[in-house]
């Protein structure tokens, strides 16, 4: 094994964003070699060499060179890519052996990452099998792949199979079986960039992200994984899968004389127009500001990538359904945290600052503006563009049009170029570069090992700029030949020394230095070059950050003349420089003779400024990285710091505590990361004389969940309905809307959203025939907008559309499940679409969040009863059911998964495991609906399997409706006391237990202090993390303020929540005139089926009026008692008796007299006729059409028995009856069916349309399950 000696191991690892140095290069070409006999260890490493992850990965003998690695089909495999691997060329050679039968379902066999990226999978390579031979793609800077697609017949299951994947940006790509070509495409393309980690199989190998779940859980085989750093050729392949050593010498240095390796270098930097060179450095001294925007968005979404400093962040990210070359997939993920219109123009805020000039980095073409005026244009075909205004802007607005909606800008940036002399500064310190002074410094080791495992052989050349006196260590031999790049290294320190060395007693550097860097000042000396472009020679200056070398403080291009020394002042944003972390600087140039010596002399100084002015800058720059980065982050939950995109972030807020301790928004989003630290003090307001401290809360709790939603409707969702997040993640948010207006907060503003957001789902085409259109899992199947048709029939219950669209899902339960062999029914797949269904290998396995596509049936059967969607769900739960386990401390256990065919139970381990469905995970909400539709005691047992803790995803009052308060109560008052980490509750996992036992206790005991406990809890968490959740953007499906507890106290359980599909709510609110849900506090301690007890604190100094509905009671005639409750005892003083009918979807009108609190109590007297038994006609606003005279109106049969004949009843606003015609009988569309009939009516000449309303009557007037979707105005 060879391994870095200079470097141990551990330091290695814990600075994996700084990649391994490479060691001395061995004879046969490799930079890597994990042979996998008995440990993923690699023998061979230029890089790492143990793994950085592995999990679910086994040894066994018989590999296909000794023994060989066996991956489950949760595993988790990678190797660091830095040293090991690089993205401009290289080859991997594996031998891979599928154990398991393959067939026509595609699957990843091989990939590598990158560290960062804006693709959320971040791939560079890919290799799969794509179900009738191979595809591979490598990809380029700027998202499009270099991609080959071959047919081959199936590998034997058994057989072991040698694999070679060979890439050069100046040739193209080609595949290798079993030492033949199978596939080559010629292409050139800019691959330069950072990899992170590479491995076999998984749904992901990232900077944030390692594993193996969801749609990608398929294992295999692999043994002898090496890599080389060129594109082997066929005779070296050949060698490698006979078993052989090829004899592949080292690559050698590239040659500028030649054309690809010139074109190459010269497109990277935007040196390859020979008649536009970078503007020229015509004055002796020239100054350079960095002028950073203020806000950069994309329609109304904050976008920190793309103007970050780092190249692989890209503007816009790519869309998975993409136009881009080579990203046509069998893999079509969701479009996520994006517009589907994004990607099509850029708008940049200038701060009130000069600037004349804009680099781009990237293939992006199009024009800038500035209103009306177009400043200048971004040519096609360019991976960098330097655009020299002619006349210097102050502020402003900029948009970049994009001509090809998805091509990117890797980086944007705006500077100040003109004449000008770097100032005096408080503090200078000179560095002067020495190309024959070895970097012997030990705070140099990071650097020098980050630029070993980020760059090829030949662009390493390393000097060291130091200052008079220094110590010197004469290189050992000269730097050999190699491409125009030269790192300039700056030692933070020279007392930092390895054990083994002489005294040191040099001192020079800003350790302690109070001052912050203003800027930095470079002497360029005269070059010793040939021009390249016209008499000029165009170099690339990039400054880098010293926390993170893969980002820029500053790039710039800029000419020189041949001979003519020029001074450059840097005028990057300012730092407080880190202690222990040395400066970096890179100079690349267009021609083969820049090199490190023609650096010899270039006086480098360091400016400073007074600390407090540096820190402004420091902290504001630190904090939009720090915003940025988890906004992307935040759907990955990386918190390792093998990650480096979590690494970045640690070290970026960390150093905005070591500036500024007390930053409060640093803090908060630190605490994003580390729930158990406290957050910042927060003071609780006080309520109005006269109001209980649990109502003002409650009140005010309210506030912030209708001030967060508010935001995302009026700051995030753009006129087609988009919020910005990727319609499927979208669709997770909304999850949040029919809450609030159950609740009775801006309940038509809201539906409104809601409507205009599935009106998107399906403009997109993401659903067909009731099912996702693109192959998704289990639970992303269902984010394709099927949890939107279920939010949308809650927020127009009795709609028409709503009723049908839930149809048209239940119609495909039959397709979605089958019984069995064993007698059982269950989910066929967790891989499908709405045309296919994949049953092969482990995708076709029942997951548990598979129950979540019965989210339309179960809202159906609450509707009318279905009996065709009741049956199936039921059926598919027994089948489930037959599973269970009987566990000693009372309930049932099931396993994760169920094989289809040979129904074979999984439970996987890990990560994965959990993402894989593991446990009850979405099927909890359908045993509860099982429950509640049969009675049988049986649907209970896996729910009560860790009771009452597990109950928290139950969204009914499962206390009072089970009877066991005085059972569990004293536990919840037990475990009230606790500490509540709230934001448990915002990754869309079960809401908070601790919560919930607070919830309980106050039912238990009727102490309101639990209650204010609760909301004081969520209003301070909401408070605190209301920036991150609305202005932070982060992934829409990844924001959240908590309502459950506010739906339990008001509505009587939960209405709506994520994953939760069965509606646990007994009734929801509505208000007359001004007021809103905000007028009231309102508790129901007591939910159930057959009473509920309801108290409501008006807040106000009026009576309000509002209106009650009941949802999960039971239809019939009701008994209530009402009266104002004086003394605080929960109890009515003079309670007056009345009875009602009430049920689902009936209405109570109530008063609440105000600055005190009325007591309701509902009992059933008798139970009425179930909707299960009644008829219904509906129509939506849409149903209504015509001209001029004429109208046709479609009505719909939407009951659960035939509707009789009635008739369509046209009146004015004065309620005058203006046209009749007879509507026939409806059948109730028990075969899941829509059931309609059109009817014309012709209205009275002189008649206006407007505001005449359309009425429907049934003969008889018989009890419908709703009369609220009987009647439409017209606008």
């Amino acid at each position: 094994m060879t391994l870095r000696k200079r470097l141990p191991l551990a330091v290695l690892l814990a600075t994996v964003a700084l990649p391994a140095i490479a060691l001395a290069q061995e004879a046969d070409g490799r930079l890597f070699h994990a042979p996998l006999d008995a440990d993923a260890v690699a023998t061979q490493a230029e890089g790492i060499a143990p793994p950085l992850f592995i999990d679910n990965v086994d040894f066994v003998p018989d590999g296909a060179q000794a023994g060989a690695a066996r991956a489950a089909d949760n595993q988790i495999l990678a190797w660091a890519a830095p040293g090991n691997l690089y993205a401009q060329r290289g080859t991997i050679s594996f031998f891979w052996r599928s154990h398991q039968p393959i067939g026509r379902r595609q699957f990843v066999i091989f990939r590598a990452g990158y560290p960062d990226h804006t693709s959320w999978d971040m791939a560079f390579l890919r290799m799969d099998w794509n179900g009738h031979g191979y595809d591979v793609f490598v990809t380029d800077g700027s998202l499009a792949r270099v991609r080959i697609s071959v047919e081959a017949p199936k590998p034997d299951a058994e057989a072991w199979t040698h694999f070679a994947i060979a890439w050069d940006e100046t040739q193209g790509l080609a595949l290798y079986v079993n030492g033949q070509l199978a596939g080559k495409k010629d292409a050139t393309a800019v691959l330069d960039n950072a990899l992170y980690a590479f491995g076999p199989h998984s749904r992901i190998i990232s900077g944030y992200q390692v594993q193996s779940a969801y749609d990608y859980q398929r294992g295999g085989d692999v043994d002898e994984v090496s890599t080389f750093d060129q594109m082997l050729g066929a005779d070296a392949v050949a060698a490698l899968a006979r078993r052989e050593t090829p004899a592949v010498p080292a690559e050698p240095a590239r040659d500028m004389s030649e054309a690809r390796w010139r074109d190459e270098w010269r497109l990277r930097y935007g040196f390859n127009r020979a008649d536009d060179a970078p503007p020229y450095l015509s004055a002796p001294s020239t100054s350079i500001r960095t002028v950073i925007p203020t806000d950069v968005r994309d329609h109304k979404k904050r976008f920190w990538r793309g103007d970050d400093g780092l190249r692989e962040t890209t503007w816009p990210g790519v869309y998975n359904r993409s136009r881009l070359a080579g990203r046509a997939d069998y893999f079509i993920l969701p479009d996520w945290d994006t517009y589907s219109a994004g990607g099509q123009a850029l708008d940049l805020t200038l701060p009130d600052e000069t600037w004349n000039r804009i680099e781009i980095q990237g293939a992006a073409d199009g024009a800038l503006s500035i209103g009306d005026r177009v400043i200048g244009r971004v040519p096609r075909g360019q991976e960098r563009t330097s655009l020299q205004l002619d006349s210097a802007v102050t502020g402003g607005a900029v948009r970049f049009q994009n001509r090809v909606q998805e091509t990117p800008i890797r980086e944007i940036g705006f500077l100040n170029v003109q004449p000008g002399e770097a100032p005096e500064g408080t503090v200078s310190l000179t560095y002067v570069v020495r190309p024959n002074a070895a970097p012997t410094y030990t705070t140099l080791n990071q650097l020098e090992t980050y630029i070993a495992g980020r760059y090829v052989a030949d662009e390493r050349q390393t000097v060291v700029a130091l200052p008079a006196g220094a110590p010197e260590t004469p290189r050992a031999a000269p730097q050999g030949p190699g491409m125009p790049l030269v790192h300039v290294l700056i030692p933070a320190d020279f007392r930092a020394v390895e054990p083994g060395g002489p005294p040191a007693r040099f001192d020079y550097g800003w350790t302690n230095l109070r001052d912050g860097l203003d800027g930095i000042a470079i002497d360029i000396p005269a070059l010793d070059v040939r021009p390249t472009h016209g008499g000029l020679f165009p170099l690339n200056i990039r400054v880098k950050d010293p926390l993170w070398p893969d980002r820029d403080l500053m790039d710039v291009n800029v000419s020189v003349k041949p001979g003519e020394a020029r001074t450059v002042w840097l005028d990057t944003r300012d730092r407080i420089l880190p202690e222990n972390r040395s400066l970096y600087i890179q100079i690349a140039g267009a021609g083969q003779d820049f090199n490190a010596a023609a650096l010899d002399g270039a006086r480098i100084r360091l400016i400073f400024k007074p600390r407090e002015e540096a820190a402004v800058q420091h902290v504001a720059d630190r904090l939009e990285q720090v915003k940025g980065n988890l906004a992307f982050f935040v759907e990955e939950q990386p918190n390792n710091r093998l990650l480096p995109v979590y690494e970045r972030f640690d070290r970026d807020i960390s150093d905005i505590f070591r500036v500024d301790p007390n930053n409060e928004t640093a803090r908060v989003y630190w605490n994003e990361q580390n729930g158990g630290q406290p957050y910042p003090a927060f003071a609780q307001s006080d309520p109005a004389p006269g109001v209980p401290l649990w109502a003002h809360r409650q009140v005010e709790d309210l506030k912030l969940l209708r001030h967060f939603i508010n935001y995302w409707i009026d700051d995030r969702q753009i006129a087609d309905g988009e919020f910005g997040g990727g319609l499927s993640d979208d669709s997770d948010l909304l999850n949040q809307w029919p809450p609030l207006a159950l609740m009775g907060v801006d309940s038509a503003k809201v539906r409104d959203s809601q409507g205009r957001a599935l009106d998107a789902i399906y403009r997109s085409g993401m659903i067909t025939d009731g099912l996702n259109t693109i192959r998704a899992d289990e639970l992303h199947s269902y984010e394709e907008g099927i949890n939107s048709v279920a939010q949308y029939a809650q927020l127009n219950w009795g709609s028409p559309r709503a009723i049908e669209q839930l149809m048209a899902t239940a119609r495909r339960y039959g397709d979605l499940t089958e019984v069995n062999p064993a007698g059982h029914r269950h989910f066929v797949s967790n891989s499908f679409s709405h045309d296919d269904m994949w049953r092969e290998g482990p995708w076709q396995r029942q997951r548990g969040n598979n129950f979540l596509m019965f989210h339309p049936g179960v809202l159906l059967v609450q509707w009318n009863g279905s009996p065709a969607a009741r049956d199936m769900i039921l059926s598919t739960t027994d089948g489930y059911l037959a599973h269970a386990k009987p566990v000693a401390a009372g309930g049932a256990s099931l396993p994760a998964q169920i094989d289809w065919p040979s129904d074979q139970e999984f439970t996987p381990s890990g990560i994965s495991g959990g993402a894989g469905g593991a446990g009850l995970a979405g099927s909890t909400s359908v045993f509860w609906a099982a429950w509640r539709w049969t009675g049988d005691e049986k649907y209970l047992q896996p729910l009560l399997n860790g009771a009452p803790r597990s109950l928290t995803g139950l969204n009914a009052d499962v206390t009072s409706i089970l009877g066991r308060r005085e059972a569990w109560g004293p536990g919840f008052v037990q475990q009230a006391g606790a500490s509540d980490p709230y934001r448990l509750s915002n990754t869309g996992g079960a809401g908070s237990p601790i919560a919930m036992a607070r919830f309980g206790a106050w039912q238990a005991t009727g102490d309101k202090r639990y209650l204010e406990s609760i909301y004081g809890e969520e209003i301070r968490s909401a408070s605190q993390r209301m920036t991150i959740m609305t202005d932070g953007n982060l992934w829409s499906d990844r924001v959240q303020i908590p309502s459950e507890m506010l739906q339990r106290s008001r509505l009587g359980g939960i209405a709506s929540r994520r994953g939760q599909i069965y509606p646990g709510n007994v009734v929801s609110w509505a208000f007359e005139g001004e007021d809103n849900g905000e007028s009231v506090a309102i508790l129901i301690p007591e939910a159930t089926q057959t009473k509920f007890k309801v108290i409501v604190f008006n807040v106000t100094d009026h009576p309000v009026r509002a209106a009650m509905t009941g949802w999960d009671v039971t239809a019939g005639r009701w008994t209530v008692t009402e009266g104002v409750d004086a003394n605080g005892d929960d109890t009515a003083d003079a309670p007056a008796s009345r009875t009602v009918d009430f049920g689902p979807n009936a209405t109570d009108s109530l008063t609440f007299a105000p600055g005190v609190a009325t007591v309701l109590t509902f009992d059933l007297a008798e139970a009425g006729q179930p909707v299960s038994a009644r008829p219904d006609v509906g129509l939506d606003p849409q149903d209504v059409a015509g001209n001029g005279r004429d109208l046709r109106v479609t009505v719909h049969g939407l009951g659960a028995v035939e509707s009789p004949a009635g008739e369509v009843i046209v009146e004015d606003a004065n309620g005058r009856e203006v046209a009749r015609v007879a509507l026939p009988a409806l059948a109730a569309p028990l075969d899941l069916q829509p059931k309609t009939t059109t009817v014309a009516l012709r209205l009275p000449a002189g008649v206006s349309r407007s505001g005449l309303r359309v009425r429907l009557a049934l003969s008889g007037d018989p009890l419908e399950i709703s009369r609220t979707n009987n009647t439409v105005t017209l606008p």
